[in-house]
């Protein structure tokens, strides 16, 4: 992906004559504003939908597309850009290496696949395109700032890209936002008591403040997105590489601050509303992703998660510090995820809690784990707190790569839930396997 400071998307032309490629509505037709010509695929012709009110748009290649009545629903994709990213034309699956995989460690390769969950959340239509992060084709230059998308919306809970504010309440109870193609650069809170739906698809987040920042009125407590309603992200990129005043991996390396101090805002998620994270990228983070209620996280790539102490507290690729309102049917759902780690100290890959009360009903299922780092473990459970419990979270069908140092016993930390297994606290646990860096396998615990 592009690491460069994002950059304006290009204007289309103006005047009285369309440009090359340009379409021009007619009679009933509906204009859509970003149904910009694609210059490796430019529109050949548009011709009057003989069913029902609308236009079609037909390319160079023989691509038709339906607008306005009886034809598609919401704003049409911008035009492809040139791409470093080699997607399958199929697009069913998408093969990802870590560079932390070891030559003889084979089955370390993630292969993101597609499932129904590859969708557009507004018109429903597949994506075809199963990897993590950006969608095929984009770079900074084809989005746009969110800011950019704050007019009220022609129809609400089924426009996209307009109904943005930095700030959402109780006020916007009932309401969906739909932000595609877009740039964050900036903190977003959404009050707890709040059930607004935000709906992220396909848009650059730059977590660029830590925690203290309060010379640029951080809310600490928010997260960079956050994190009540219901908060939905799907190929999303997550950059920390950006955290002003810091370097890569996103900390200070100089040992002048600690604690939160270098530690940048994630996402959090404790609205109880429904949330989901689906085919995106979290890189040079130490703490991405944050869940307080159920959420379905599934197909993410969480790779350079790294910092160390004394300038980070600790290093999660997901942290789930408390799930009292979880029940068997409606929980944490951790599945098909890639977490890869340079330089943890803490769990790497998923870290269950009672920081806040009892943990319960979480669901950690058919992950790939890889760490260089001998303190590192796929699963952490750290109760640290007397008088709570954590309880019913399931381990099955993951794999951890481990290197020459990895301990076994540190595959799965247990703290007081330790003992003979399944008991009370991992109350299903199989299919689990570890491969050492000579790519032998075995079951584990």
């Amino acid at each position: 992906m592009s690491s460069a400071r994002p950059r304006a998307p290009p204007t289309r032309a103006t005047g009285s004559r369309a440009p090359t490629g340009a379409c021009t509505p007619f009679g009933d037709a509906r204009q859509y504003n970003s149904s910009q010509a694609s210059p490796f695929d430019p529109i050949q012709a548009i011709f009057a939908n003989p069913k029902a009110k609308g236009y079609r748009l037909v390319t160079r290649t023989g691509s038709i597309t339906s607008y306005g009545i009886g034809g598609s629903v919401g704003t049409p994709p911008p035009p492809p850009t040139t791409t470093t990213t080699t997607v399958p034309s199929n697009g069913v699956t998408h093969a990802v290496r870590d560079a932390q995989c070891t030559a003889a460690q084979s089955s370390c390769t993630m292969t993101f696949q597609e499932t129904a969950l590859d969708k557009n959340p507004l018109t429903g239509a597949a994506f075809k395109d199963p990897k993590p992060g950006l969608l095929s084709g984009f770079t900074d230059s084809g989005l746009t700032n969110v800011t950019a998308m704050s007019a009220a919306c022609a129809t609400p809970n089924s426009t996209e890209n307009c109904g943005y504010t930095s700030h959402y309440t109780t006020a916007h109870n009932g309401r969906t936002f739909f932000f595609r193609n877009c740039i964050v650069n900036h903190q977003i809170v959404i009050d707890v008591a709040s059930t607004v739906r935000l709906y992220f698809t396909n848009c650059h987040v730059y977590l660029e403040r830590t925690y203290n920042d309060n010379a640029n009125n951080v809310n600490q407590g928010w997260g960079w997105i956050g994190k009540g309603g219901s908060l939905n992200f799907i190929h999303d990129l997550f950059d920390g590489q950006h955290i002003s005043g810091f370097s890569y991996p996103g900390d200070s390396t100089s040992g002048s601050c600690g604690g939160t101090a270098c530690h940048p805002l994630n996402v959090i998620l404790e609205g109880n509303h429904g949330n989901s994270v689906y085919y995106s990228e979290f890189s040079d983070l130490p703490d991405p992703l944050t869940v307080d209620y159920p959420a379905d996280v599934q197909w993410n790539y969480f790779h350079n998660n790294a910092c160390a102490s004394p300038n980070c507290r600790h290093t999660d690729g997901i942290q789930d510090y408390w799930g009292g309102a979880n029940t068997a049917t409606n929980h944490p759902n951790y599945a098909n995820n890639y977490f890869s780690c340079s330089t943890c100290d803490s769990s790497q890959a998923l870290n269950l809690t009672d920081d806040f009360g009892n943990n319960q009903y979480a669901w950690f299922v058919n992950n790939k784990v890889i760490t260089s780092n001998q303190n590192s473990t796929a699963v952490l459970v750290a109760q640290v707190n007397s008088g709570t419990t954590v309880t019913n979270i399931h381990v099955t069908g993951n794999m951890f790569f481990a290197n020459a140092t990895h301990a076994a016993g540190q595959l799965l930390r247990l703290g007081s839930c330790a003992g003979t297994l399944p008991n009370a606290c991992i109350v299903a646990i199989s299919g689990n396997t570890k491969v050492n860096a000579a790519g032998a396998s075995s079951s584990w615990p």
